[in-house]
């Protein structure tokens, strides 16, 4: 549902006014971030565990939820205004950290032979944050959607590559 509404919200980007690259990228960045949630969700997690509440996994979703609704207010913001301000970055890419954290904190269901490692995990974050001091600096429409979607395009490759790996 949330990933409906975030298509809805990137939707004007698409108008005739606001057409361009930019649009496209923070489509197809939408895009990784759904692989990224059905990698985990649909792939990684065991499904026949025995004396597990789902407790953890329901929290889990409200950083989820948390980090994609941040996302979907700056991504709309970024598709139509040509300043981006750093408040906009920083409250972007911590909607990604929460997103991230959120589907990194499912881990505790994966199969066994599909727990993801420390090193994983570093390299999401770092890709993160190296991506976030890079787009507060450069600050343009089209630099930041860019940062932001091989960001994305980098914890879903990721996340996939983990999955075929293991399979």
């Amino acid at each position: 549902m949330t990933f409906g509404e975030m298509i809805i919200d990137i939707a004007p980007t698409f108008k005739a006014e606001h057409l361009s690259i930019v649009s496209f990228i923070i489509f197809f960045a939408v895009v990784n971030l759904f692989m990224i949630y059905i990698v985990e969700l649909d792939h990684l997690i065991n499904l026949q565990q025995i004396r597990e509440t789902g407790n953890r996994a329901i929290y889990a979703h409200y950083l989820i939820l948390f980090g994609l609704s941040f996302i979907t207010v700056c991504l709309g913001e970024i598709g139509i205004s040509k300043i981006i301000t750093a408040i906009t970055i920083y409250i972007l890419y911590g909607g990604l950290a929460l997103f991230v954290t959120g589907v990194v904190l499912h881990n505790y269901y994966n199969k066994s032979t599909h727990r993801l490692n420390r090193t994983l995990y570093v390299l999401e974050y770092a890709t993160l944050i190296i991506s976030m001091i890079l787009s507060s600096q450069l600050l343009s429409q089209l630099s930041v959607s860019f940062l932001f979607f091989v960001t994305t395009s980098i914890i879903a490759f990721i996340m996939i590559v983990f999955n075929i790996k293991k399979s």
